[in-house]
């Protein structure tokens, strides 16, 4: 009788978790990708959304917020660079830059977006998101202020 596994058993046996293994890598990358461009495009549009809410806030009237920082270098807004965002007040961070992981680019039609007392943008169009596989997401905006988000068909 023997006891234990001979050599060759072990070798077949790493082969087979290998090549196990290498077959599903590439699909939990791209799992991963997928995963990566959701977090980063609702994070992105939970700022937008919050500066829009800030953009909104002050004492109201019939005419508006009556708010008179909109339009001045102390508005708030949002300025995005290559791979990173983060949303000031004049010179002031009202929140830590974040950085992107796992996106490739973003294009958007203006590096500082802001809103005016009513909700509504100055991006004319949508942010698009780009992932290291090349999944896209965009982040819509349209004429009366709404502002929608989500991982194009695949």
């Amino acid at each position: 009788m023997q006891r234990g596994f001979a050599t060759l058993e072990i070798i077949f046996a790493t082969m087979i978790i290998v090549v196990l293994v290498t077959c599903t890598l590439p699909n939990v990358e791209h799992a991963v990708d997928r995963v990566a461009l959701d977090y980063e495009t609702k994070r992105l549009y939970s700022e937008l959304r919050f500066l829009q809410a800030i953009n909104r806030s002050g004492t109201f009237n019939a005419k508006g917020t009556g708010r008179t920082d909109l339009g001045t270098p102390n508005a708030p807004l949002m300025e995005i660079n290559i791979n990173s965002y983060q949303i000031l007040r004049g010179t002031d961070a009202l929140r830590e830059a974040h950085y992107m992981q796992n996106i490739k680019s973003i294009a958007t039609p203006t590096e500082n977006i802001t809103f005016d007392d009513t909700g509504q943008s100055n991006v004319n169009g949508s942010i698009i998101l780009t992932s290291q596989f090349d999944k896209q997401s965009k982040i819509v905006f349209d004429t009366v202020g709404r502002i929608r988000g989500g991982r194009d068909n695949e």
